[in-house]
């Protein structure tokens, strides 16, 4: 992926999202994007579930933006990206809120930043799946990471089977 096409490589990217999404979800999913982006910290000594919750709670105060306005911002980061993460955020039959999550080749150890200090930065699409989810056909709601009473219900009885 070169800086020039990065709006391209997302947008593809965005497309392939969608797709894997409407396959799993219970919801229609929207076509029509906003987008958030997260720098992923190097936070190896955290609990998942704890890194998840910060996450959700920053998340929630940002403003969604266009993809035009998240390519500018990511192309003044383009020589320091190590990989960028796309997940759907929040989903409505209306609007789908990606995440973009990028992780900067700074944040690297010294000895590995210099091996990959000349690479283009690698892209990805996410789904992430409620453990209670078992297969690879099993529908969910893919707002399961909000919360909510249908999830906090499935989680119960998934804990308990």
């Amino acid at each position: 992926m070169i800086k020039e096409e990065l709006h391209i490589f997302l947008k593809a990217e965005t497309g392939q999202l969608l797709e894997l999404a409407k396959s799993r979800s219970l919801y229609p999913v929207s076509e029509n994007c906003l987008y958030i982006t997260s720098k992923i910290e190097n936070n190896s000594n955290e609990n998942f579930l704890e890194v998840r919750k910060l996450r959700k709670r920053k998340n929630r105060d940002k403003k969604p933006r266009l993809l035009n306005e998240v390519v500018a911002e990511l192309s003044h980061l383009y020589e320091d990206l190590y990989d960028l993460n796309l997940f759907i955020y929040k989903s409505s039959k209306n609007i789908s809120l990606i995440e973009i999550q990028y992780f900067l080749k700074s944040s690297l150890d010294k000895e590995y930043h210099k091996k990959v200090s000349q690479d283009s930065p690698m892209i990805h699409s996410k789904l992430a799946i409620p453990p209670y989810v078992k297969g690879d056909k099993q529908r969910f709601d893919l707002n399961w990471e909000l919360g909510g009473f249908k999830h906090r219900w499935k989680l119960f009885w998934w804990k308990i089977c």
